[in-house]
């Protein structure tokens, strides 16, 4: 991409082209290079636009999905949804910054900035729910908005999201209120009819009446 024409690849000192009464050498430091581990579950990647930018491939326009190393690129600071959530998919960071993360689907993943509601935080079905006018949903690495100084990704994982397979016959289904709760729209009154979807929910423990 830079057009070179004289090309190494790897770690350890290779030999360089001299120049005139110079012998020249370069050594290539692989383990500067490592990617940082990813967290489980969805993340943000931020950089540095000046210190420590993403490559020029992953700077494309807000919302495109481009490969997943820009989620992981040398030099990004990956940060957590989960450590920010709370058990809640529309949450807030500050005044004026309510974003959703949260499964919209069997394998899909959501995401939601720039959102608008008085309801925040609180366990949204989708990023509409929460208010959000710049929305993704799928699985893999996003461009997302960026923020000044900062150059945004976000990464969904879609396979965290996959719904559990349900058993043969009757079932409870059970969330954790605090760390997996069910979606608001699920909360009614007791005995009232609601979505399938509620007793196949993530983080839904199930078990057989059989």
């Amino acid at each position: 991409e830079c057009g070179c024409s004289f090309v190494l690849e790897g770690s350890g000192c290779y030999k360089a082209n001299d120049l005139p009464g110079q012998q020249w050498f370069v050594y290539l430091d692989g383990a500067s290079c490592e990617a940082p581990t990813p967290p489980s579950g969805s993340y943000w990647a931020t950089y540095n636009e000046t210190t420590g930018p993403a490559v020029d491939s992953c700077l494309v326009s807000e919302g495109d999905k481009v490969a997943d190393s820009c989620c992981l690129g040398t030099g990004a600071d990956l940060v957590p949804h989960e450590a920010l959530k709370g058990g809640d998919s529309c949450f807030s960071l500050g005044p004026g910054l309510i974003p959703f993360s949260g499964c919209v689907g069997d394998g899909v993943a959501g995401y939601g900035e720039n959102c608008v509601t008085d309801k925040a935080p609180f366990n949204a079905a989708d990023a509409t729910e929460c208010g959000c006018s710049f929305v993704l949903e799928g699985s893999g690495c996003y461009k997302a908005n960026d923020l000044p100084g900062q150059q945004w990704f976000v990464y969904l994982d879609g396979a965290s999201c996959e719904a559990p397979t349900p058993p043969s016959g009757s079932y409870w289904a059970t969330y954790n209120e605090t760390t997996g709760p069910a979606v608001d729209s699920c909360l009614v009154s007791e005995g009232e009819t609601v979505a399938d979807s509620c007793c196949l929910g993530t983080g839904a423990d199930l078990v057989p009446h059989e």
